[in-house]
């Protein structure tokens, strides 16, 4: 499971890398360790876009929003917690 979402997160970063500047910049605060700190409207007005024309080419280039996306880091890194995180009851 861990494996497949770092694969398809990987080929998502990848697309979107070679297609939109801005686009690119919003993957690497997202994917920043203060990303549960950093608001996506925030991110947009640092890069000079509004949030929803930011919320558009996001989708446009990657297929999810960022919303989505930061979802996603967030369960890969729950993942990675589990899987490396020593065996304990519940």
């Amino acid at each position: 499971l861990s494996a497949s979402a770092d694969d398809a997160l990987d080929r998502l970063v990848g697309r979107a890398a070679a297609t939109d500047p801005a686009v690119e910049q919003g993957l690497v605060r997202l994917q920043s360790e203060d990303v549960a700190v950093s608001r996506i409207d925030d991110i947009a007005l640092d890069l000079g876009l509004s949030a929803r024309q930011f919320r558009r080419r996001f989708l446009a280039a990657v297929d999810l929003t960022p919303r989505e996306y930061r979802r996603l880091l967030r369960f890969r890194r729950c993942v990675h917690a589990l899987m490396t995180a020593p065996r304990v009851g519940w």
